[in-house]
């Protein structure tokens, strides 16, 4: 039996159960829907387990296979001949997302820079899929900036722990050479990455907040950030083709340089993404997963007068930890 307190959304609990009975009609037109961007295939993963990881539905695991195996007994569902455990993957109608970035990226790099292509990423929900993740940022939020000292008794004031004037802005990330962002951390120790700083390094930390009346709107690129729950009305498959087409910005936003790459090159698909988030969309800025440290994240914003260095304090680096993996 099916019971309300399978399910974890309260949204989901009130529109799918009529005093506490589920209702098959409307649990089976859900369920369809859940179930239309899997294919099944070998190497893919349990149907079940796959539902959890995208949606987190249900309580648990087993709840998840419990429930799956029941609705799929309806007869309303007898043509669908899957399980709960029937490995799947996803659709191709899901997987385009990804096919349409790894094109734009060729084109943007390759093709034509200045006046780019973007049908197939609109037509895959690129606007939608990003305005989905919008995020309000208030005053209560710290953020943090590193520089590196040049040399002994070097000092820095909270003016100059701003962004770099333009006329001097080098490419990064999200920004072009000659158009200036500023790039914050979530944490001190992650500022600290960003910038490299290496044992004995003298750093100097600007702690930043929102400036009074201030709040920023800003583009969650981080990955996973489930930004939309399901509703009845939810469509699953534009859902997770949104995701996984923001997942894949996120991972190349994230993924670091070495000295041997191209970085003008390389940077271009996400500093053009980064320039449609903040014309066409109107936003404030965006959040990304920091490359160097996993559980952290960085905050890029388009327009550095909406946040005020509040202090900085000189610190020096300790220790640091390098790890390596054999190449060759």
């Amino acid at each position: 039996m099916i019971r309300i307190e399978d399910f974890k959304s309260e949204e989901l609990q009130a529109s799918l159960f009529i005093e506490e009975v589920l209702d098959p009609e409307l649990a089976c037109d859900f369920f369809l829907g859940l179930f239309e961007p899997y294919v099944e295939d070998a190497t893919g993963v349990p149907l079940a387990l796959q539902i959890m990881n995208d949606w987190d539905l249900f309580t648990d695991d087993d709840t998840a296979n419990r429930v799956i195996g029941e609705i799929l007994n309806y007869p309303q569902m007898s043509n669908l001949l899957i399980n709960a455990n029937t490995p799947v993957v996803y659709s191709q109608l899901v997987n385009g997302s990804l096919d349409a970035w790894e094109k734009f990226k060729h084109s943007i790099k390759h093709e034509s820079r200045f006046l780019c292509d973007l049908t197939h990423l609109e037509v895959l929900g690129l606007e939608q899929g990003l305005s989905d993740s919008e995020e309000v940022i208030n005053k209560k939020e710290i953020f943090y900036r590193a520089r590196i000292a040049n040399k002994k008794n070097e000092k820095y004031t909270k003016r100059m722990m701003g962004a770099p004037p333009a006329e001097i802005a080098s490419a990064g990330r999200a920004n072009p050479e000659g158009i200036s962002y500023l790039y914050l951390c979530t944490d001190q120790e992650t500022c600290c990455y960003e910038v490299r700083a290496a044992y004995l390094d003298r750093v100097w930390i600007g702690k930043f907040g929102v400036k009074a009346g201030e709040s920023l709107k800003l583009i969650n690129l981080v990955p996973r950030h489930r930004s939309q729950q399901l509703s009845l009305d939810s469509i699953p498959s534009n859902i997770l083709r949104y995701r996984l087409l923001k997942n894949a910005i996120s991972k190349d936003l994230s993924t670091p340089i070495s000295r041997h790459d191209n970085a003008s090159i390389e940077y271009l698909p996400t500093q053009f993404i980064c320039e449609y988030i903040r014309l066409k969309l109107k936003k404030d800025g965006i959040i990304f997963q920091s490359s160097l440290k996993m559980d952290s994240a960085n905050i890029v914003l388009f327009n550095e007068k909406q946040v005020i260095c509040r202090e900085v304090k000189e610190y020096e680096i300790t220790s640091i930890d390098i790890h390596s993996k054999l190449v060759n």
